[in-house]
């Protein structure tokens, strides 16, 4: 059995951060993000996918950051 998770960071477009997060904030977020862009529903759909297919078939207990790199500095 194989167990993953995903970690997304600033992802607009999706109800929470509609919701949630203020254009101050996620402008104020982007200007940290080395990559200089929030995240998109398809950047996660991205990593989802390819956890789903067999293409990861050695990949276990493992937290995949979605985030531009804001933790790699």
């Amino acid at each position: 059995m194989r167990v993953n998770a995903v970690a997304p960071g600033l992802i607009l477009g999706t109800r929470f951060h509609d919701r949630h997060t203020t254009q101050e904030s996620a402008e104020e977020t982007v200007r940290a993000i080395p990559l200089g862009r929030a995240g998109t529903p398809q950047d996660v759909a991205r990593v989802i996918t390819f956890l789903a297919a067999e293409y990861d078939g050695f990949v276990s207990g493992a937290t995949i950051d979605i985030n531009g790199g804001i933790y790699r500095m």
